[in-house]
């Protein structure tokens, strides 16, 4: 792509996907996670990242691809977007997160995951699992509560990346000439 040459396991499928979420501050933009932007951690153009500040926070919110084919996936990478670092206040990096496949009938946790807990501001979140084949993914992140436990920060996310799994094997191919 663009001169760049690209191995298995390399290549980002975000870009084939239709973000959503369960909730997008009306000065946020859940489209920008899939953009192809380059990573940033604070500061920025509001309409570059998906965020969910309300005010009043729930404990979680979730963010999801949804692909038009079926793809085969193993690795992710999130930069989550942050003005405080205090729970239960703005908009901080989630306490933790996890992610779901869409197995044809419900949402299943991916499995042999690592890279999750805990979740890292200023720089790339990367995680890998076993290899799945779905035609969506959604992300989860357990919001930062106070101290108390009673109040939530909001999450904010300005690149989300999902990766395709190296091939497990090659058919061949006879062409007759």
């Amino acid at each position: 792509v663009n001169g760049t040459a690209l191995t298995e396991g390399e290549i980002n499928v975000a870009a084939t996907g239709t973000p959503s979420a369960s909730y997008t501050a009306g000065w946020n933009n859940v489209n920008a996670v899939n953009d192809g932007k380059p990573p940033f951690f604070t500061g920025g153009a509001q309409a570059d990242l998906w965020g969910t500040w309300t005010g009043a926070e729930p404990p979680t919110r979730w963010l999801q691809y949804d692909f038009p084919s079926p793809v085969r996936v193993d690795r992710a990478s999130i930069d989550f977007w942050s003005d405080s670092t205090t729970g239960g206040v703005g908009v901080a990096v989630p306490r933790s997160w996890t992610l779901q496949y869409w197995n044809g009938t419900a949402w299943a946790d991916v499995t042999g995951a690592t890279g999750f807990d805990p979740a890292v501001s200023g720089s790339t979140n990367q995680v890998s699992f076993d290899a799945v084949t779905t035609t969506a993914l959604r992300a989860t992140f357990n919001a930062l509560p106070d101290a108390a436990g009673t109040a939530y920060s909001a999450v904010g996310v300005s690149e989300w990346r999902v990766f395709a799994a190296a091939a497990t094997s090659i058919q061949t191919v006879d062409a007759r000439t």
